[in-house]
């Protein structure tokens, strides 16, 4: 039997560019030669002959040619899967399963008893898990320290979190205050806590902004002590007059200044270049005595 095929010259010519490309793909390829040995005349045993496929496969691309031209046959038409996706409920199962519930002899789930028991395959088990990010085989544990003034320094420390001394600034935005009511709310769920935390229940849930007042409670003025006995401070002047002399004296080769710290992310000079070096045969030393601005007693 013959199937009658209208190739145009146009189409002749890109079906036969398509066979000439290396770069085609080869079902591609024996999809244009059907199509061209179909327009030459040849029935569809002779086709089959001379491209090795079966009938089925001939009279699948003449239709597709005849219904779509050249463009039909550079791409496959879309298939379902060989398997139906993987419904939400059973994803929610499996993971319900996983976070409650524990399987027999064991003590936790693995992809392949998980499988059997849902009825699906121990790799759909695993892409479950990875995509909800759970770990069965891991377990996270807290030991409680053995101190026998552990539940004693426990209250104290969050006592002094959630109800601070007057002159400290707890709470200084809405949000941080809501993290203060979450914490008193996870410890009076333990029941061993919950008489001194729901002492600071009103101090807590009140909502603090930051304001002058506020600031005013913790900040006071703190004279300056003055230079270190011994030493002496250099003004403005003095360091202006330092940086003309070596100017002035310098080559006329770039001044360039080794630094680190402060120096490199907040310099006090106008700087035109810089470049990571390395000081050989050097060694850093400080010697710092100073306790000016350093802190108070207070």
């Amino acid at each position: 039997m013959k199937t009658a095929l209208v190739v145009t010259d146009a189409d002749r010519a890109k079906l036969n560019a398509l066979i000439a490309d290396r770069n085609t793909q080869a079902k591609v390829v024996w999809r244009a030669r059907i199509v061209l040995a179909t327009a030459d005349g040849h029935a569809v045993k002779a086709v089959c002959r001379l491209t090795g496929k079966s009938k089925p496969c001939v009279w699948r691309w003449q239709e597709r040619f005849a219904a779509e031209g050249v463009a039909g046959l550079l791409r496959d038409k879309t298939r379902p899967p060989g398997r139906k996706p993987l419904t939400q409920a059973i994803k929610r199962r499996v993971l319900v399963k996983t976070a409650s519930e524990t399987p027999v002899d064991a003590t936790h789930w693995s992809a392949r008893t998980m499988a059997a028991e849902v009825g699906i395959s121990h790799r759909s088990v695993q892409r479950i898990w990875a995509e909800a990010q759970l770990k069965p085989h891991l377990t996270r544990t807290f030991k409680v320290s053995n101190d026998p003034m552990f539940e004693e320094k426990v209250t104290d420390i969050v006592g002094l979190y959630l109800r601070p001394p007057a002159r400290a600034v707890v709470g200084s935005t809405p949000a941080s205050i809501d993290d203060q009511v979450g914490s008193r709310a996870r410890l009076e769920s333990t029941g061993s806590l919950s008489g001194q935390v729901t002492g600071a229940q009103q101090a807590c849930e009140e909502r603090m902004d930051l304001t002058a007042e506020l600031v005013a409670l913790v900040e006071w003025a703190e004279p300056d002590p003055g230079p270190e006995p011994g030493t002496s401070e250099h003004m403005d002047a003095e360091f202006a007059q330092m940086a003309e002399t070596l100017l002035r004296d310098r080559d006329q080769d770039p001044l360039w200044s080794f630094a680190y710290g402060s120096l490199i992310w907040n310099p006090e000079f106008a700087i035109e270049e810089m470049r990571r070096a390395r000081a050989h045969d050097r060694r850093r030393s400080f010697c710092l005595m100073l306790t000016r601005w350093r802190g108070t007693q207070k």
